[in-house]
């Protein structure tokens, strides 16, 4: 197996963590402030890593600082946004707006003297996009929750390319997740609210923060940072498409939602859209090992 492909096949179960998150969230919000959410989310995911990275604080330096910094700040944008929106859209709709991301990477990676994505990719984001909107059956009417996801989604796009380029500057992949968690805590006791412990200790509530900061905060990060530099920007917001796809599952099997044929067909056309690059690839070898 390669290393792109292996690369590829951890992003897809990053995406499908993300995807299990939504829900979570969805459920969280009714009792928990959505600033107080991230907060504690983050907290607990610091708290947890410490332990792994205590023995690598000595490679710390002021780059791997700056794109922690960064990435720190893009990241209290996204998870914070997209908590608020959680507050008045369902899970699906908030996966869709948030895998809209795919559509601005391929514009925003050249600006960033990335790869360059082809003709083909334009294509599949457009196809890929297509699946997401059957998928989660969303109209095109905006309020206030649309409003802050999408700012959710453009928060991606950045994060998807500037995680590329610090996962390509072999930092050490402990210490930068930790360092981005790390960063993201300060900015949630910005917001003028009081850090309000009492619904934190219902067990649900508690089991709910674990879940988030551990399996949807660390693991991801740290997966996706030690993995994404070995596929491409454009190619790694490709496979996060998918994101709505296991949102709608995670949603059916924890809330009860109904899967619709529309759910399917929308899953089916993302799938397609994944696999074009690589089956229009594969056709081309085919061609050319016969001529």
């Amino acid at each position: 197996m390669s290393k792109r492909i292996r690369a590829e096949l951890v992003l897809i179960l990053v995406t499908i963590l993300w995807g299990v998150s939504f829900p979570i969230i969805e459920m969280s919000v009714k009792s928990i402030a959505s600033n107080q959410l991230v907060f504690w989310r983050f907290l607990v995911s610091a708290v947890f890593l410490l332990p792994f990275v205590m023995h690598l604080l000595n490679k710390t330096n002021r780059t791997l600082l700056f794109f922690s910094g960064i990435l720190g700040t893009i990241n209290f944008i996204s998870y914070f946004t997209q908590t608020m929106g959680l507050e008045t859209i369902s899970s699906g709709r908030s996966a869709f707006i948030t895998g809209s991301s795919v559509l601005l990477v391929p514009f925003l990676a050249p600006l960033f003297k990335l790869n360059k994505p082809q003709m083909l990719d334009y294509v599949s984001v457009i196809i890929g996009l297509t699946g997401l909107y059957i998928l989660t059956g969303t109209s095109l009417k905006f309020g206030q929750g649309d409003f802050l996801t999408f700012i959710c989604a453009i928060s991606c796009a950045f994060e998807i390319i500037i995680a590329q380029i610090a996962s390509e500057r072999k930092f050490n992949n402990k210490l930068l997740t930790f360092y981005q968690i790390t960063f993201t805590i300060p900015f949630c006791l910005l917001i003028p609210s009081p850090i309000i412990t009492s619904n934190l200790f219902i067990a649900q509530n508690m089991i709910f923060i674990f879940i988030l900061a551990v399996c949807n905060t660390v693991l991801v990060l740290y997966l996706r940072f030690k993995y994404q530099k070995d596929t491409t920007a454009h190619r790694a917001a490709l496979i996060f498409i998918l994101e709505p796809v296991f949102a709608v599952l995670a949603a059916y099997l924890i809330l009860g939602s109904k899967i619709t044929p529309e759910m399917i067909l929308g899953g089916l056309i993302i799938l397609v859209a994944i696999l074009i690059p690589d089956l229009c690839g594969y056709l081309s070898f085919k061609r050319l090992s016969k001529s």
